[in-house]
């Protein structure tokens, strides 16, 4: 430490005049004046405390491997890797620590010897910079304790190269994501003596995977995978353990888990999309409001949906007809009231939903369909959804399935709320292979809503992603399915697809 005092000069010039009367010497005069200058600064005087100079670093302290100390002995810097050693400081004072300006480090005095301190560090995880902790000591034959009585620890960065989503924060190393999760977690490089794996618990399905990337030997890309109508996919935690090991003897060096919850709704694929079996419900974006797969009631029951919505009860198909959707996820019910069938909320103002982002109104994982996947399955003006009718080549037809059919299905015994529905058609969109039926998806729901006067039976809207509001629209005439957005005063069925994913398992 150094305290420095400055000491000030302050001039004072004193005139004196002396007037002697030589003919009389019995009279005479003393005259004094005074001026003063500005003050300025005097020399500087260093004042220390009593004590023997700096804390230093005692060269007896057995460090840890790849460890080292400075120069001037007040910087240690250590590896990446845990520790747990004991330091030892040269001073001529007793010290006791007082403690670190950081965390990631534990420190105690080691009650066997004087200025002796057990240091404790965790592994510096992959993606965490190099660190820098101060530890502060008070000598105690001093009533304070002055910043310079200091050492310093430096941790040093991991080696592996890491870029991603996921932060491995001690003392935990865990990302958990929380929610549902897949697609591309980050990048990874170990060095080269180092290799890296994927451990799973022994009932865990193999959910994230190591990628090598081409031309780059130690690189990998993390990523998350999704198991379609995963029947465990009932918003249990699953964990997965990439492992950092040493190529030479195999022995674990760094152990990171990487968590989410397991969610999965049913789907079915055609042309080259997973479509979500079921409209959305509630929340569109909270799985808890949706069909989860176990819970599939059409799987349940060992028929197709369009069997099922054909031969359920009125209870069970109000179950799955009777959301509607209008400029948000925030799914409105559709009521009975004063003897017709409305959408709960309704309003008269509102936002084209089609103009959405496609993910921003549905749970992670699943977006809106883009207006490019209905145009995969379905035909403008000839197409109709209450009788059986085909084939049809779609507004874009798929390369591999140029075709499709319509299987119709409708019901008139059904209720809401006392109020007796007219004839409610629902339809099964599906292509062939070898002359069978293969790929399907079936919809249902509401018709839209566009004023006061409740829904307007059949008339579907689909939502359905485009930039330019375009979408698709059933007006149940002579005109069958059309291209059609609509308006942001009209309500919308949704039905949400699989966000295309790298990896299945």
């Amino acid at each position: 430490m150094n305290m420095k005092k400055n000491i000030l000069k302050y001039t004072l010039v004193i005139s004196i005049s002396i007037s002697l009367l030589a003919c009389n010497k019995q009279e005479s005069s003393i005259y004094i004046s005074t001026d003063e200058e500005e003050w300025e600064k005097g020399e500087t005087t260093e004042i220390l405390p009593e004590y023997g100079g700096k804390i230093r670093i005692d060269s007896s302290t057995e460090l840890p491997d790849g460890s080292y100390v400075n120069m001037d002995k007040d910087v240690l810097t250590l590896t990446h890797r845990p520790s747990i050693f004991t330091l030892k400081l040269d001073c001529a004072n007793e010290l006791e620590i007082i403690g670190a300006d950081s965390y990631g480090i534990d420190i105690k005095e080691d009650q066997s010897a004087g200025n002796t301190f057990i240091i404790k560090t965790g592994l510096v995880p992959v993606g965490a910079m190099e660190s820098r902790t101060t530890l502060r000591f008070k000598r105690k034959n001093l009533t304070k304790a002055y910043p310079e009585d200091t050492v310093s620890v430096v941790l040093s960065r991991n080696p592996s190269e890491y870029e991603g989503i996921m932060n491995f924060d001690s003392p935990t190393y865990m990302y958990d994501f929380g929610t549902y999760a897949d697609g591309e977690f980050g990048k990874i490089t170990v060095a080269e003596d180092q290799g890296i794996k994927m451990l799973f618990d022994n009932d865990e399905a193999p959910w994230v995977m190591l990628a090598e990337e081409e031309n780059a030997s130690g690189s990998f890309r993390i990523l998350g995978g999704w198991r379609p109508n995963d029947p465990e996919a009932d918003g249990r935690v699953q964990d997965a353990y990439m492992v950092i090991y040493d190529r030479e003897t195999g022995n674990e060096e760094e152990r990171y888990t990487i968590r989410r919850r397991n969610y999965g709704m049913p789907v079915t694929y055609m042309n080259g999309v997973w479509w979500c079996k079921y409209n959305a419900r509630g929340n569109s974006c909270d799985f808890n409001d949706q069909i989860l797969v176990k819970d599939d009631p059409a799987a349940k029951a060992g028929m197709s949906l369009l069997e099922y919505l054909n031969n359920c009860t009125c209870d069970e198909y109000m179950e799955l007809w009777t959301w509607a959707y209008q400029s948000d996820n925030a799914g409105k019910e559709i009521k009975g009231e004063d003897g017709k069938i409305t959408v709960s909320g309704y309003s008269a103002k509102g936002q084209n939903l089609n103009l959405a982002d496609p993910k921003s109104i549905a749970p992670p994982g699943y977006e809106v369909p883009a207006f490019e996947h209905y145009n995969r399955i379905f035909m403008e003006w000839w197409m109709y959804i209450d009788r059986d009718n085909g084939p049809h080549r779609p507004h874009t037809p798929w390369s591999e399935n140029p075709q499709v059919y319509v299987k119709s299905g409708k019901r008139s015994d059904l209720v809401l709320d006392g109020v007796g529905l007219p004839v409610t058609y629902h339809f099964e969109v599906y292509n062939t292979k070898n002359g069978k039926k293969d790929q399907q998806v079936t919809f249902y729901g509401p018709g839209s809503q566009w004023n006061g006067n409740g829904i307007n039976h059949n008339k579907i809207l689909f939502t359905c992603h485009s930039s330019q509001g375009k979408g698709w629209f059933n007006r149940f005439d002579s005109y069958g399915l059309q291209v059609n957005g609509g308006s942001g005063a009209d309500t919308r069925i949704l039905r949400l697809v699989k966000t295309p994913v790298e990896y299945m398992y």
